[in-house]
Order: C-alpha cells, then structure tokens, then sequence
C-alpha cells in the first residue's frame, strides 16, 4: 500500500482499499471503485462502504457528465499513467470548476516531484507518494514556487502585482 502524500507535506498510509469490478465490497471500508461502477451502484455502494472512492482512467471523457454525478463520493483518483501524459490535469480543472467535487482529489501512478505544484494548482490535494521522493524533501518541494499568476483551481485568481494596494 502506498503513502499518501497531504498538501501541507505530511505523509500518511493510505487506508483506501481499491477494489475491481467483480470484488465484492467490504463492509464499512473506505473502498475506491471504477467510474462504471460508481454510476452503475452509487446507491448500493454508499449504503454499504464506509466511505467510497472512484478511481477514474485518464481516458474518460468528463465533460458529458452531469454536476451531481460524484455526489456523495470522499474521494476520486486520478490517474498519471506517464508523466508526459497530463490529461489528468484537466480533468482535475473539469471536476472542480465544472462539476463543483470539493472533497479529496488524489494524483496516482507516475507522480514526480517536480509536478507536485502544478497538480496542486489545477485542483488536487492529495498524492501516491512519489518513489523517488524521500520524506525530508516535501516540504522543499511543496515550497520551490510561492507566486502564480494563471487562474487556479483551489483559488482565486492573483491580481497583477502593479495593481495591489
């Protein structure tokens, strides 16, 4: 089971469990499912689990969605098959601007370091600790940029530093 990597640089286990779509769930566990899943058992689930997770492939298409389609979810993972490959980032933009998800937002899969800044601007809180990121480094990481000036997707947008007063 991976670490967890928190936005204020704590680390701590991940108690997810991620279940396939044949797996039967665990009562009052905190389980992660497919998107197909949680759309086709989003009742049964939350009645069962005791919190439930979707894990959502870099594939899908989230813009056809409706807003209500996560509700009740405390979590959703996104996954990073490579770290060339950032359909992810948008669809973290897509899911908390256009789909209003405010609960956690988790990064997987090829997760560097060096994106840990971009991934929190674009919306996620939460991240599969990176392999080559030793516990001490976090808060360097975390810490390497400290001003933006693009919109985000935790925030507001920052004003142009000549017109604050």
């Amino acid at each position: 089971m991976p670490d967890v990597l928190n936005p204020d640089g704590s680390i701590s286990d991940d108690r997810w469990l991620k279940l396939e779509d044949d797996q039967s769930v665990v009562a009052d566990a905190e389980i992660i499912v497919s998107l197909a899943r949680w759309q086709s058992q989003r009742d049964a689930l939350l009645a069962e689990a005791g919190a439930v997770g979707v894990y959502i492939d870099n594939t899908e298409d989230l813009d056809a969605l409706p807003r209500n389609t996560f509700d009740g979810a405390s979590l959703i993972t996104l996954h990073f098959p490579a770290f060339t490959d950032g359909r992810a980032y948008s669809q973290a933009r897509v899911l908390r601007e256009r789909l209003g998800f405010t609960a956690t937002l988790r990064a997987c899969g090829e997760v560097l370091h060096d994106q840990l800044f971009y991934m929190l601007r674009c919306g996620f809180d939460s991240f599969e600790m990176p392999a080559n990121l030793k516990p001490d480094q976090v808060q360097n990481v975390l810490r390497t940029f400290s001003v933006a000036y693009q919109p985000t997707a935790s925030g507001p947008q920052l004003q142009r530093a000549g017109s604050l007063n």
